[in-house]
């Protein structure tokens, strides 16, 4: 069965012909994290769409890798209307992550974060997502915003 989920996942927008993708017109980029405490992301080019949340005491446990897949799923509904219909480019700055998104993940959990992701963005939302490893350094902003605490949470 997880063969047939990881095959799904490569099926996606994520991997359509980049020159199809870019012929849309304008990428948006977005950019996530996370830290110990928390998540958090925004988009770069539009304001006020600054994304955190802190994790419960279970999910503060789980792997680096697990966290900043969530993150992103996290920070990707709570985006939603604002990226609906559109091609973003979403920095993150853990490469797994990258390959998750695109190819799928033999282990449970990602993978079933993975598919969450496939279908808000294209099943039901017409987001072309190309997520982009950059270096942690470029990923400042959303670092910074991960480790905040959100007293609203």
């Amino acid at each position: 069965m997880l063969d047939k989920a990881v095959k799904a996942v490569k099926n996606t927008a994520y991997n359509q012909d980049l020159d199809e993708v870019y012929g849309k017109g304008e990428i948006k980029v977005t950019a996530s994290d996370a830290s110990g405490i928390g998540f958090g992301g925004y988009a770069v080019s539009i304001s006020d769409t600054k994304v955190m949340g802190s994790w419960n005491s279970v999910e503060s446990l789980k792997n680096s890798s697990w966290r900043e897949l969530e993150a992103f799923y996290r920070v990707l509904l709570s985006l939603l209307v604002t990226l609906q219909g559109e091609t973003i480019k979403w920095y993150t700055d853990n490469q797994n992550i990258v390959y998750i998104i695109k190819q799928g993940s033999r282990k449970g959990d990602p993978q079933l974060i993975a598919i969450k992701i496939a279908n808000v963005c294209t099943k039901l939302n017409s987001i072309v997502l190309l997520p982009q490893w950059v270096p942690r350094h470029e990923n400042a902003k959303a670092d910074k915003i991960s480790k905040s605490v959100d007293c609203d949470d």
